[in-house]
């Protein structure tokens, strides 16, 4: 059963829908690099303006999970592949590539060009991620 008001399609607010998508267009199509990771700039853990895409980009771990689950929860509400092709490319290049072989840790950030990284914390929060996105 639909919750009242959840922006999905014939519950009367196909506005919330709508802007959700305008705010996908948006991060797809111009703040997200061609590797699906988004946050342009560690200060403030933001995108940048309009294509500000550099290479030594933040593109932080959290980031692309929070980009899986929009990719997912847009593909559930409109059904359109795109939605998937870029949960896809998110899993991937962002969730998979920041966990460690052994599962135990990961890399904070996943930037398009080689710079010094820590490797901190727990690789489960990228795992219970993947879970949360089979449910």
């Amino acid at each position: 059963m639909r919750r009242p008001g959840s922006g999905k399609p014939g519950d009367g607010r196909e506005d919330y829908l709508e802007a959700a998508e305008r705010l996908w267009q948006n991060m797809a199509g111009r703040r997200m690099h061609i590797t699906g990771g988004v946050g342009a700039y560690a200060d403030d853990e933001k995108f940048g303006d309009d294509y500000a895409l550099p290479n030594d980009a933040y593109l932080e771990t959290c980031a692309a999970i929070a980009a899986a689950f929009f990719h997912r929860n847009m593909n559930l509400a409109l059904g359109q592949a795109k939605y998937v092709d870029e949960l896809e490319r998110a899993l991937f290049n962002g969730v998979l590539a920041g966990a460690s072989l052994s599962g135990d840790r990961y890399f904070y950030e996943n930037p398009s060009s080689p710079v010094p990284s820590a490797v901190v914390g727990s690789g489960t929060r990228a795992l219970v991620a993947l879970r949360c996105l089979r449910r």
